[in-house]
């Protein structure tokens, strides 16, 4: 009886280990992807949207400088609706 005890007391430790685990990678990817939509913020002209292609894609390309992970650059309209893509 005391070992099936001390494996359910096991269990228990481990599973809110892994609870705990969870909330703060959570967090952690959280604060990664607020940090990456500040510095796109930052980058992005205030005003002027690109009005070609190929500025679209040297707009892409500097961002890229900053967030290399990034694949594509989308255009949305005040609604929400894709204008454009550069994929």
């Amino acid at each position: 009886w005391q070992l099936l005890d001390q494996l359910r007391e096991t269990q228990k430790h481990q599973r809110q280990y892994t609870i705990d685990y969870t909330a703060d990678l959570a967090a952690q990817i959280s604060l990664n992807m607020a940090l990456n939509a500040q510095i796109a913020l930052n980058l992005l002209p205030i005003v002027e949207q690109p009005q070609s292609a190929d500025e679209q894609q040297a707009l892409l390309r500097k961002l890229q400088q900053s967030l290399p992970e990034l694949r594509s650059l989308a255009l949305l309209s005040p609604s929400g609706k894709i204008i454009s893509d550069s994929a």
